[in-house]
């Protein structure tokens, strides 16, 4: 089953992917976390706008933009951001 649910996109456990959230009525499904989300939109801009990962990091971190762990740990740790936690997403979704 888990096989199943697997190809058919459904989350299997763990964390969500930074800018999601566990579907309250299913949990089986994601959706769009409210203070995260337009987080990753952002720097979906910001790549669009020609900036690189290593400068989209730089530039969160300079604001002191909370990072995907400290979502997780519902904290803010002043840590920095770093280019592969803007180059994983993306590069899932082929935009860089």
């Amino acid at each position: 089953m888990k096989t199943i649910h697997g190809q058919q996109g459904k989350h299997l456990g763990g964390k969500p992917p930074y800018g999601y959230m566990i579907n309250p009525h299913d949990k089986y499904s994601y959706v769009p976390d409210s203070i995260t989300a337009p987080i990753v939109k952002r720097m979906f801009e910001m790549s669009a706008d020609v900036m690189g990962a290593y400068t989209i990091a730089k530039t969160l971190t300079e604001e002191c933009v909370p990072t995907a762990v400290d979502s997780w740990n519902c904290t803010y740790s002043g840590a920095a951001w770093t280019h592969s936690y803007i180059a994983y997403p993306l590069d899932i979704y082929n935009i860089i």
